[in-house]
């Protein structure tokens, strides 16, 4: 049974090992003690053994099997890039661990009457409104790449597109 070999697992040199591991095989048929060449696994399992009346012989028995992504895949894995990259942005203003607690005291300072607000009230309500432009900024820019991505012609050109930083 021919082996399949998937494209992105196959070392480049795949091809060239099964053809030197059965020039090794021809050569060890017709010798007279001598161990049996052996290769990985994968190598011995590509090679198949053709039995005659004269020395056996061997050929190759594999495909290559491109398991590249395809356009949509290339396309919906650089979105999910671009929105990690987003996420570590908005990260950057506020980290992860202080949002919610940024958004709790400002939510308790927006629930106080303005003219009984403390500086402090004021403070939180500033912080969190200046967060929330800044993270809005950030999704606006995000969300602007991830149009571009799914008009990008090339994969190389999505990947540019991730790899813009973000503009301050």
């Amino acid at each position: 049974m021919t082996l399949k070999v998937l494209k992105s697992l196959a070392p480049d040199d795949f091809a060239q090992s099964v053809d030197a591991h059965i020039a090794e095989l021809k050569a060890w048929v017709s010798s007279v003690d001598v161990p049996r060449p052996t290769a990985s696994p994968y190598v011995e399992a590509a090679v198949k053994r053709i039995r005659s009346d004269g020395p056996d012989d061997f050929e190759p028995d594999f495909e290559i099997v491109d398991d590249s992504p395809g356009e949509d895949e290339q396309k919906r894995a650089a979105i999910n890039d671009m929105r990690v990259k987003e996420a570590a942005e908005v990260a950057k203003l506020v980290p992860f661990g202080k949002t919610r607690l940024l958004q709790m005291d400002a939510a308790a300072a927006a629930s106080v009457p303005e003219r009984n607000r403390t500086p402090e009230h004021e403070a939180a309500i500033a912080a969190y409104v200046a967060f929330k432009e800044g993270e809005r900024k950030i999704q606006h820019e995000a969300a602007q790449r991830e149009a571009e991505i799914e008009d990008a012609a090339t994969h190389e050109e999505r990947i540019a597109i991730v790899a813009r930083e973000f503009s301050k």
